[in-house]
């Protein structure tokens, strides 16, 4: 990290080892209401409690649900995009276990999709993007959700189904960026 008005960096060891030139990829950061730093970190997400220096960490089940993005909505709840779908995490309410997200998994984000990012676009509004299943969205509050996807005979659809990252400008426009445009 760098610290404000120094101009050199800090390391910051997220893996519990001593070596300095050892340590885990970091995929993804955010940050809560709270202040603490939430790190992805392979198939582990870790929080750092900035005021206490203490680390936490939860590992995700299956070795292979590489966290790629993640994502701290207004209700204190940690969304984790994953080689293996969506997971969630309740800091509130589960603060010793992650789930996978049932209301998504099969409608509207198939079981397993390559979930690569998201975005919150109001406090009970959630984007993901997919690495090959499309573009999905939440309502946290409603339990609406959606599925869009591209399809080669139908005008008006995603470009394409590989979405890599995505953003809602100040006119309330969805923008998509997929691998070809």
């Amino acid at each position: 990290r760098l610290q404000k008005g120094k101009k050199q960096f800090e390391r910051v060891n997220i893996s519990n080892q001593t070596d300095e030139g050892s340590g885990l990829s970091v995929n993804a950061i955010a940050e809560d209401s709270e202040g603490r730093i939430w790190i992805a970190s392979d198939n582990t997400l870790k929080v750092f409690e900035t005021a206490s220096s203490i680390l936490n960490s939860w590992t995700l089940p299956n070795s292979g649900n590489i966290i790629q993005s993640i994502l701290v909505d207004t209700h204190n709840t940690v969304w984790m995009a994953t080689k293996s779908g969506l997971f969630r995490l309740d800091i509130s309410k589960d603060s010793d276990k992650t789930k996978a997200v049932p209301s998504l998994v099969g409608a509207p984000i198939p079981k397993d999709a390559d979930v690569s990012t998201l975005y919150q676009k109001s406090p009970d509004e959630i984007w993901g993007g997919s690495q090959s299943d499309g573009l999905f969205y939440l309502n946290t509050k409603t339990g609406e959700s959606k599925h869009f996807l591209h399809l080669t005979a139908r005008r008006g659809t995603l470009s394409d189904n590989r979405v890599r990252s995505i953003f809602i400008d100040h006119a309330n426009v969805l923008c998509v960026g997929t691998s070809i445009g």
